[in-house]
Order: structure tokens, then sequence, then C-alpha cells
């Protein structure tokens, strides 16, 4: 546990500190994403159709969920500088409108899943992948309250430096959404079939589960007696709920657009049939795994840079986004030679052998792993970037980079590339690596001037020594 955790600035401290905050979180993310696997895997045994729309039903799940933590992240990042500045009733309050807005943006989402079918058939998508997809998303739509709850909470914690229970927590969520697809897919105990209806509500259930875990150990233990956090949530500092508005949204919206490169390819793919969709859903969740590291670099870099500057050490938050892009470099040189080396053997976790497209759905993986290696070199460098940007309240710079790198230039260039050129649905996601490779540059560049200015500042408004002019005379 990370309390007003002092490095006294040396690259060694802070190595250890943000290993400490990150290695948890890792784990969490770790147990997430077997979530998303085990849903993907289960979706894979009910045939191509169902891992098709399953898997746009998931992405589009995925960007709701991502950029609605993405909002309550921003509000841990307000938590981390409150913790900082030793302001506990900022904390609190904080911490409430976080609860609060989770609860809010949980109403927004399960309104968006179930009216999102019209919008595919606009698109021209495949028939059986709507239908797939009603199937799915009308039940996983109501694991966003437990959810987005959960995270609210999970931020107080981590931005606090107790990330520990949180790892606890997702690991043995994980596995239990593991044991209950297996029940609900395999019928045991006399269970009917349920297909993806199933899958959806075990991962509702889950959810909530998570939610009610993580509140049960805040309320019990001392540590938190005086932030008391569950008394007056609904007395409503309206203060506070318009910055932590202020604050999320930018950052939530940062999330969306760039969950939204996906999105839009993943439904690039529909141009190429189901097979490439099904195969675009395989190779993203074996990215997903591998950006565990990177994702929970960066909110571990956003919770520490936020830490620094409400203590006002903000020269020393360079240190801490350099720290962690080298942590990060580290993780990518790690995975890359497994989608380089064993792609086919990747794909036959999730593609059952034997069918009319497995061969084809098997090489499509493969050829999209292939460039996925640069995915997680800009990607992860740019996430880490991002939770560094969001530690200083950059958020208004943050969020322009994102707009512009990844709208006016990756989706675009995929779509030239993948359909335009017709050169097929591995150069989708070259056209994304090439927007996501150019914002990591300019994320750097802006971290640098952003740092350097709030250091002059900071030293310009020092009070100088009594006597100081005589002297400089």
């Amino acid at each position: 546990m990370i309390e007003h955790t002092s490095s006294n600035g040396s690259p060694k401290g802070e190595l250890m500190i943000l290993l400490a905050m990150a290695g948890p979180l890792m784990a969490a993310q770790l147990s997430k994403v077997v979530m998303v696997f085990t849903d993907t895997y289960m979706m894979g045994r009910l045939g191509a159709e169902a891992l098709a729309g399953g898997g746009i039903g998931a992405s589009i799940y995925s960007f709701l969920t991502f950029s609605f933590s993405g909002v309550i992240s921003g509000i841990g990042t307000l938590i981390a500088i409150a913790h900082g500045s030793r302001n506990i009733v900022s904390v609190r309050r904080s911490c409430q409108s976080g609860m609060l807005i989770a609860l809010l943006l949980s109403a927004l989402g399960i309104l968006a899943l179930w009216l999102a079918a019209p919008l595919l058939r606009s698109l021209d998508q495949p028939p059986q992948s709507i239908d797939a997809f009603i199937a799915f998303t009308r039940a996983v739509a109501f694991s966003l309250p437990g959810y987005l709850v959960f995270m609210a909470l999970r931020n107080f914690v981590s931005a606090l430096g107790d990330t520990k229970p949180v790892m606890v927590i997702s690991m043995a969520a994980a596995v239990l959404n593991l044991a209950l697809n297996l029940v609900i897919i395999n019928q045991w105990f006399g269970i009917p079939y349920l297909g993806l209806s199933g899958i959806g509500a075990v991962t509702a259930s889950v959810s909530l589960l998570m939610a009610i875990s993580l509140a049960v150990y805040i309320a019990t233990t001392p540590r938190y007696n005086a932030y008391r956090i569950f008394e007056g949530i609904l007395d409503v500092d309206w203060s506070i709920l318009r910055q932590a508005f202020k604050f999320g949204i930018p950052v939530g919206l940062s999330f969306a657009i760039e969950l939204s490169l996906f999105t839009c390819a993943a439904l690039m793919m529909g141009h190429f049939g189901v097979v490439a969709q099904a195969a675009h859903h395989v190779a993203m969740q074996a990215v997903l795994i591998a950006f565990v590291v990177p994702i929970s670099l960066s909110s571990a870099t956003s919770y520490r840079v936020g830490q620094l500057v409400g203590a006002g050490r903000v020269a020393d938050t360079k240190r801490v986004a350099q720290i962690g892009l080298g942590c990060g470099a580290i993780a990518s040189l790690i995975f890359a030679p497994l989608f380089l080396l064993f792609p086919t053997e990747i794909a036959s976790l999730f593609v059952r052998s034997g069918t009319a497209d497995s061969l084809l759905l098997k090489s499509t993986v493969a050829s999209l792993l292939a460039v996925a290696v640069w995915f997680l070199l800009f990607d992860g460098a740019q996430n880490i970037l991002l939770g560094a940007l969001r530690g200083l309240k950059a958020l208004k710079t943050s969020l322009l980079l994102v707009a512009i790198f990844y709208w006016a230039i990756a989706i675009p260039v995929a779509y030239t590339l993948g359909i335009h050129l017709e050169l097929g649905p591995r150069y989708i996601w070259v056209g994304l690596a090439i927007g996501l490779a150019a914002a990591t540059f300019a994320m750097y560049l802006g971290l640098n001037l952003i740092v350097n200015r709030l250091t002059r500042q900071a030293r310009a408004e020092r009070p100088r020594p009594v006597g100081a002019e005589g002297i400089a005379g």
C-alpha cells in the first residue's frame, strides 16, 4: 500500500513506485482480458456466425465500457491529485461523484446497446451477424452498472495506492466467469441452451459481484474510515460533480475516439464478409492480452503523475512517463515474437478446426497478427503518454491530438488502403498502425512541452529568498 510515497526523484525509486502500482493493476487488467477471451472462446464454439455477430457486439460493448471507464478514470486522477495534497474531503466528494456518474452512464449505455441493431442494418452488415449481435448485447448490457461502479471504486483505492484488492477481486471474477460460461455452453446441471444470451448474462452477473465485493472491502477496511465515501452519497456536491464531468468527459472522449478505431475496423471488415469480421475479433483478443502491460502502466502513470502534481513536483513527472515508456517497450519485445512465430497456433485457440471456413479464418488471423506487432509498440506507447497527460490535467491537448491522428489520419488511411485500393483486411490494420505511430511521436513532443512550461511557471512563482535582489545585484 502506497501512502504519500516519496522517491526523492530518483529513477530507481520512481520505477519501484510505478511497478508497485502497476503490478496489481496488470493482474486486474489481465483478468478482464481473460473474461473477454473466455467470452470469445465460447462464441467460437457456437460457430463463425455467432463469433462474427457476437464479436461486433463485444466491440461496441467494449467501446462503451472503455469510453465510460475513461470518464471515471479521469475522476480517479482528480482523486490522486487531492490525495497528493492531503485533501480528504475532496477525495470523498470526487469518489462519490464518480459513483453517481457511473450509474448515469450505465443507463445511457443500456439504452444505446438495445437500440444499436437498426444502425447495423443501415450499414449493410450480414443478417446473421445482426441476429447474433442482438442476442448477445441485450443480455450483456446489464453488466454496465456493476462494472462501472466497480471501476469508480477501483479508481478510488488505486489512486490511494491500494491496488491489491482490485487484483484479487478481478482474478476471482475471471475464474467465476470461466466456470459459469462452461456451465452455460455445455448445458450442465440441466440448464437449457442459452447461446450468446447466456454468455452475456454471465458477464452481467459477475460484474455485479465485482462491484459488491470491492464495496464491502472498502466499508470494512479501517484505512478508509476517514473518507466515508458511502455516507451522504445522495447529498450531491454540485461543484465537485461539475469538476468531475469537466475532467472526466475529455478523458472519456479520448478513450472513445481511440476505441472507435477498432470499432470502425470491425465494421470495415464487414466489407469482406463474415470470415474477415471473425478474424478481426480473434486477432483483437490476442492484441488485448498483450496490451495488459501498457494499459496498466498508463493507469499507474496517470495516478503517479497526479500524486506528484498534487505534491508540487511537476518536474519529476517527465521521468515517470519515460520510465513507463521503457517498461512498455520491454513488454512489446516480449510479446512481438509470439505474434510473428506462432500466429496459426494463436488463431487455433479461438477457431474450431474442421469447419468449412476454419482454414481461411486462421490464415486471415495470422496476416493481421503480423501487423499487430506495430500495434503493440505504438498503441502501447501512446496509451502511456496519454496517462501522463491526464495526470498533468492536459485534457484539451490530449483530446485534440487523439482526434487529429486517429480520425483524420488512421481511419481514412485504413479505409483507403483496405477498401478503396482493395488491398484487403490486413491493410485496414496497416492504416491504423500508421495513425498510431504518428500519434505517439506527437504526444511525446506535447508532453515535453507541457512539463517544461509548467516547470518554468512553478519556478517563477516560487518565493525568492530574502535579500536575493541584493545578492543578484
